[in-house]
């Protein structure tokens, strides 16, 4: 049952106020330039903008909740399916605790596919659970220590420290191991997508928007070309001394080439100071290559689940599939 005298719909920032959406935005995110940049890159610059669906919920004509479905193209062997992660869910301040989140949700449910979701709070996680999402598993962190010393140093004095490493890995020196840093995807780029049985197709327009043109985080993106062709390609983002390898894509044609891309990932985490490097992904053949290279499981998890309307993905094996933390939302937050 919905909520009492709160209305459900879609959005549409074409053909009405968009200043609506941003009076909510504000009243949870708070109004300094910063979160108004975010703002704008999301809802104006998306090149998803056509795509997107914004459901949200109203009071008479304030706008009381959202919950913004970022389109994705999934790709199952050689067919593309439509699905959605669901980001920018929220519920003005006034207003919570009246079940307004669950039943835009159930709306978004009607569209009758595919609906993914991750990073969401705890509370919110087990209402999902609830609601008819699964998890999906493998969905854990993993971890590479760049620096030990340092690493061990920060647990001890309980804050982050990076100290000169008395030895310094070879793997860890200055080398991009055949890669480059990039300032921007070139749009006639043919990049090598994720050996795995269903993944997001990514295009250079897409990337651009995402880690590129995004004004409130800083990203590093890096490629390795052979004759002509892009054989990997990686994104890497620093949050204090820990750096994140956020997405990725390579040629599995030469087994060679993700080893190199882990390699170079690792090195160029090193040169921005990390500590140490974390990735998280739920490939379970990713993850094999990742613990030869160096990486553990570590407990956390960002609660990796999906809602799926019919038939069409009950029994799947999600460990065949390849999701990354820059899908969602997580990490641009």
């Amino acid at each position: 049952m919905m909520a009492a005298d709160i209305d459900y719909g879609f959005f549409d920032p074409d053909n009405e106020d968009p200043a609506q959406l941003w009076n909510l935005y504000k009243c949870v995110y708070g109004s300094d330039e910063t979160v108004r940049r975010r703002w704008n890159w999301e809802v104006e610059q998306s090149p998803l903008r056509s795509r997107r669906r914004i459901i949200v919920a109203r009071d008479g004509d304030r706008l009381v909740g959202q919950s913004v479905r970022l389109p994705v193209d999934v790709v199952v062997g050689k067919e593309t399916l439509p699905a959605e992660f669901a980001v920018d869910s929220m519920v003005h301040p006034d207003y919570r605790g009246r079940g307004i989140i669950q039943d835009i949700y159930r709306l978004g449910f009607e569209a009758g596919i595919l609906q993914l979701s991750k990073g969401t709070a705890p509370g919110m996680y087990r209402l999902l659970m609830k609601m008819g999402y699964h998890k999906i598993k493998p969905d854990t962190f993993m971890v590479s220590l760049l620096r030990p010393f340092s690493w061990c140093c920060t647990k001890i004095l309980k804050k982050n420290v990076c100290l000169p490493d008395l030895i310094q890995s070879a793997n860890h020196q200055r080398n991009d191991f055949g890669f480059r840093t990039i300032d921007k995807f070139l749009l006639d780029w043919d990049l090598p997508q994720p050996p795995a049985r269903v993944y997001c197709r990514k295009t250079p327009v897409f990337l651009n928007w995402r880690y590129i043109a995004i004004p409130h985080q800083k990203y590093t993106c890096c490629v390795r070309e052979c004759d002509g062709r892009i054989m990997g390609w990686y994104v890497l983002h620093l949050r204090g001394t820990t750096a994140y390898l956020v997405d990725l894509g390579w040629d599995e044609g030469h087994s060679e080439n993700l080893d190199l891309l882990v390699l170079s990932a690792k090195s160029q985490a090193y040169s921005q100071g990390a500590v140490k490097i974390s990735f998280w992904g739920n490939c379970i053949l990713l993850r094999r290559r990742l613990e030869k290279a160096g990486f553990r499981a570590r407990p956390e998890s960002p609660g990796f689940s999906c809602f799926s309307p019919g038939r069409r993905w009950n029994g799947f094996s999600w460990s065949e599939s390849h999701f990354v933390h820059g899908d969602g939302d997580i990490d641009y937050l």
